[in-house]
């Protein structure tokens, strides 16, 4: 269940924005963002009103992720059901994770067995944040709090009812800031594209940065986005507040040269990092096999301390004794391949690498 936080008050973001944001104020179909200007006070095209949602009646059931996206037109609800229709009990995840296994030590703790609940698409780290009090209830959140160095990030934001369907508004606005410094002017935000989990979204260009000279940790940003209207009679005012993270990673693996072969009794992961600021980098990859390269197999990590500028052949390996044991045959495809800049907390990081080629058919039964 998601977990729920709440903002004491009307919370404001304190901080400022260091650079200049870019924002758009039409879907994504109709074009590139406006120009900006420094200080991150955008140029708006001339319509910059937010038309009210008309409400709907409740749905019959919250709709999950996977049908409001195949929804056409009707805004789906981003919300759990009503307290007075309690879900099945389920066990916490990760309840019956067996760990890592026992060859962890063997391989130094590098290798070890696959947590059978990870998901093969992987996962990327989001909150959503929902405003305090009764209905209507403001939820917003982006995509990943991980966000690149000039690469768009959408907020978004859904106003709901306590059966979780979507709320008439007059306005809803949004401020940013660099954590330290004065807000932003407040930017609108506008309808979502048919058919979206959310309701509302505010696209920006986040500040670009030279990974050579970038901090060594990411820069941290806060946003506040606030709803107004009447609701059943009375005015309203819905405030939440979150943040995310602009990252410049100081090198990054290129897929191109990453690819997969025997070595010795183990299965190696052979690539190239591309390092632009020196310093210490942690890589990790996950295999997985099956004839639908979704069985969870192993996973591999590394930590390389003091690596130079330039171009670094490096290695990630995984177990031969664990693929043995966990009995599942190739072709193997590698997935969630990460790079990390550890030098600073938290760490810079390149968006993950989803899914390499798969490798040739390998049997377990052939490793050692």
């Amino acid at each position: 269940m998601r977990a729920r936080i709440l903002i004491a008050g009307a919370a404001l973001v304190a901080g400022g924005l260091g650079s200049a944001w870019r924002a758009s104020t039409r879907a994504p179909a109709e074009g590139a963002p406006v120009a900006s200007v420094a200080g991150a006070a955008p140029v708006y095209p001339e319509q910059t009103t937010v038309p009210a949602t008309a409400r709907s009646d409740p749905p019959s059931s919250a709709a999950d992720r996977a049908s409001a996206a195949a929804a056409q037109r009707a805004p789906v609800s981003v919300k759990p059901p009503p307290r007075s229709e309690p879900a099945p009990a389920a066990p916490p995840p990760g309840a019956d994770d067996p760990g890592p296994g026992p060859w962890i030590d063997r391989y130094d703790g590098r290798s070890g067995r696959l947590s059978p609940s990870a998901r093969p698409e992987g996962a990327d780290p989001t909150t959503r944040v929902e405003s305090p009090g009764g209905p209507p209830t403001l939820v917003v959140w982006v995509p990943t709090i991980r966000v690149q160095a000039g690469r768009e990030v959408v907020l978004h934001a859904a106003l709901i009812d306590e059966s979780g369907a979507p709320v008439a508004l007059e306005s809803i606005v949004a401020s940013l800031a660099r954590r330290g410094g004065p807000a932003s002017a407040e930017l609108p935000l506008v309808p979502a594209p048919p058919g979206s989990a959310h309701h509302f979204e505010l696209r920006l260009r986040a500040p670009d940065a030279d990974p050579r000279s970038a901090d060594p940790a990411p820069a941290a940003f806060d946003y506040t986005v606030q709803a107004r209207g009447t609701w059943q009679g009375e005015p309203y005012v819905r405030t939440a507040a979150a943040g995310f993270l602009v990252h410049s990673a100081g090198g990054g693996v290129d897929p191109a040269t990453a690819h997969a072969e025997r070595r010795g009794d183990d299965l190696a992961l052979l690539f190239e990092a591309r390092v632009e600021r020196p310093g210490t980098y942690w890589a990790w990859a996950e295999l997985w096999g099956g004839p639908e390269g979704t069985e969870a197999v192993a996973f591999a990590r590394e930590r390389f301390e003091g690596l130079g500028s330039g171009v670094r052949p490096l290695a990630l390996v995984f177990g031969g004794a664990i693929i043995r044991d966990a009995g599942v045959d190739g072709p193997f495809i590698v997935r969630n391949l990460r790079w990390q800049q550890v030098d600073a907390f938290p760490p810079q990081e390149q968006d993950p690498i989803a899914q390499l080629p798969p490798t040739q058919a390998f049997r377990a039964r052939d490793f050692r």
